[in-house]
């Protein structure tokens, strides 16, 4: 019964778009009608956003846990080891470093990706002071090469020992992007 209301709702959508194409493409239907939300695919902002935030309060939950201070990590890739251990012991399906996107001339990826939402997941360490200059480098181009495919973005910014004084302003340049998210994990 409920396969058969949702092919009948999905006919019903597909010939409206079709009804509608010009208005969905000229971009002069009602953005809160169904037809402009669902073709839009606004109706899947709220799901990676909450899926991003799971990810991120598994992380949180079980790095303090694991990385304690005689125990932290020597550098990101063994961060992301840990990281991918705790997303697997909760049967995270993330896909590790995948897919490959090419910008310019250069091919990029992600530390995890869940590509049926679209959410690309970044891994950041600080460890010293002066890894706050970098990673701000590395997100910055990150915006550019992500935001400009389309993708929707978590970053994890892993800073046990609080070289980030001013979250708020570190993550006024991500935020203000609807795709992109960050949180910090100490």
């Amino acid at each position: 019964m409920h396969k058969r209301h949702g092919e009948s709702v999905c006919g019903v959508l597909t010939e409206q778009i079709k009804l509608h194409a010009d208005r969905l493409l000229n971009r002069t239907l009602d953005k809160t009608s169904m037809l402009a939300l669902v073709a839009g695919q606004e109706h899947r902002e709220s799901v990676w956003k909450r899926y991003a935030e799971r990810l991120a309060g598994l992380l949180q939950a079980g790095l303090p846990v694991i990385c304690t201070a005689k125990h932290m990590p020597e550098n990101e890739p063994r961060l992301q080891e840990i990281c991918d251990g705790i997303l697997q012991g909760h049967d995270s399906d993330l896909e590790r470093e995948f897919p490959f996107m090419r910008w310019s001339a250069s091919a990029t990826k992600p530390d995890w990706s869940k590509e049926g939402l679209g959410l690309w997941v970044e891994l950041k360490y600080v460890r010293e002071k002066k890894d706050v200059l970098r990673i701000t480098g590395d997100i910055a181009e990150d915006i550019t090469k992500y935001g400009d495919n389309g993708r929707r973005v978590l970053y994890i910014v892993y800073d046990p020992k609080h070289f980030i004084t001013d979250e708020t302003k570190f993550s006024a340049p991500i935020i203000k992007r609807a795709t992109m998210m960050i949180r910090f994990l100490r």
